[in-house]
């Protein structure tokens, strides 16, 4: 007998708010709480995957878990290529660098299974349109972007309560306090930064598909989410999302001529409402201020005299403003950056096919920040290769789907909102692993699952 496969919608919900907002308190039980409550997480989405196939017995193409074909859907072949390079280049890494990369570094391929649960979980998702989703998604969202309203001005004392319990180390607990640098539900401000991306791209994307009326309601939410971005402090998010505005605009008025007037109208529109947001709110908060006054500064200096040429400082410079200030003075991540390149690059040139593996048995830097560079010290030109062509494939077929005539809107919002968070990603990539922020991309092979559901009209 044909059993009726269950609406997996609450299920779709419920491990999007788990995989957001798992607690992460490494400050309080020790580092290693993290990685075990996602793999509680993680163990939790499989046994209800297995009792949903189990509990409905048949061909996967009918029943339970509905696998699409890899001519259509190349995300389980990219998956699988992606672990294979993970491998083959671990093992290899083992015999070249044996003091950096060990079997147990075998551990990362829980990323790619992250990914496909979590995406198969969204393809079978039995809905038509996707506005069923907004209400509760809007609401996750609201909730995550309040709390770091909450955790920026430590409102009732936050931070040392409830707080702590997404606070990894003491770095990151010291980082809120004295630079006021929050990450909400993530890690860090760079990994709320790339998830604000992924809002940015759902919004901006919304309302390129919905009729003018029906705006208003999107518009405080969309504020919000640009106050959060320049409340994350992450200058690469608040960098990139400006850029991502401005190709929406352009993007929208290629592949969607029949609106040009009202895309420049909605596009200008919308980065005068971040450029005001930017205006009042750089100068207020320090360590984004800071930033900017250096980067002025610095443009304004003649080119060879030194600094008793440019004329005074300042006066603020001079003046003191408590230990915010003092702690952002300490910060030098760009300076820092071009080492952590030369370092990656020089592990890429030992081995430039297949990569060195993750190395996370040894003492080499775990980061690199800059997400190509990463995937070539670790997986070479092989895994690069993979990841390029699978994004790009990508890229193409969300920006052929908005411009297809016989597309839903639904379908049209979800291949305008992954499009946009490609390019934001590409851009935040040169600065940042952040293809490799796994609950951001978790999230965006969720959105990936919900542009391949065929239920979805």
């Amino acid at each position: 007998m044909i059993k009726s496969i269950p609406n997996m919608t609450y299920a779709f919900i419920f491990f999007l708010c788990l995989i957001i907002f798992k607690p992460a308190p490494g400050v309080i039980l020790g580092l290693w709480t993290v990685n075990i409550i996602a793999l509680v997480v993680l163990a939790l989405l499989g046994l209800y995957l297995c009792y949903v196939y189990i509990r409905h017995r048949g061909p996967l193409i009918n029943y339970g878990i509905h696998v699409a074909s890899w001519r259509e859907n190349p995300v389980f072949l990219y998956l699988l290529l992606s672990s294979f390079s993970l491998i083959l280049s671990t093992l290899y890494g083992m015999r070249v660098s044996p003091a950096l990369t060990s079997l147990q570094d075998l551990i990362e391929l829980h990323r790619y299974v992250f990914y496909l649960l979590f995406f198969i979980l969204a393809l079978n998702v039995r809905i038509e349109d996707l506005r069923k989703l907004l209400i509760p998604i809007g609401l996750i969202i609201l909730v995550v972007e309040l709390f770091g309203v909450l955790q920026f001005f430590n409102l009732f004392n936050v931070n040392n309560h409830i707080g702590l319990f997404y606070t990894i180390s003491e770095r990151h607990y010291n980082m809120i306090i004295r630079q006021q640098r929050i990450p909400s539900f993530f890690l860090n401000p760079n990994m709320y930064g790339s998830f604000l991306v992924i809002v940015v791209g759902l919004l901006l994307s919304y309302l390129t598909f919905t009729k003018l009326f029906k705006k208003r309601y999107i518009l405080p939410l969309l504020i919000l989410t640009f106050i959060s971005v320049f409340l994350t402090t992450s200058r690469t998010a608040v960098i990139t999302v400006a850029g991502l505005i401005v190709y929406w605009t352009l993007f929208c008025l290629v592949f969607n001529r029949g609106y040009w007037k009202r895309t420049i109208q909605l596009g200008i529109t919308t980065l005068l409402l971040y450029g005001a947001l930017a205006f009042i709110l750089i100068p207020q908060i320090t360590y984004l201020d800071y930033a900017a006054d250096q980067i002025f500064e610095n443009m304004g200096k003649p080119l060879g005299k030194g600094e008793e040429d440019v004329g005074e400082p300042k006066i603020r410079f001079k003046e003191s403003i408590g230990n915010i200030r003092t702690s952002v003075d300490s910060v030098n991540s760009f300076k820092n950056r071009y080492e952590y390149w030369a370092m990656n690059m020089e592990k890429f040139k030992q081995q430039p096919i297949i990569g060195h593996g993750p190395m996370k048995s040894g003492e080499f830097v775990a980061f690199a920040d800059n997400s190509y560079l990463f995937i070539l010290a670790r997986y070479g030109l092989l895994g690069l290769l993979i990841f390029l062509v699978f994004y790009f494939y990508l890229y193409m077929k969300t920006a052929f789907t908005v411009k297809s005539n016989g597309t839903s809107d639904s379908k049209k919002i979800l291949g305008l909102a992954i499009n946009l968070i490609i390019v934001g990603y590409v851009v935040m990539g040169i600065v940042a692993e952040v293809w490799f922020n796994l609950q951001s991309m978790t999230i965006l092979f969720m959105i990936m699952g919900l542009f391949y559901n065929k239920h979805l009209k």
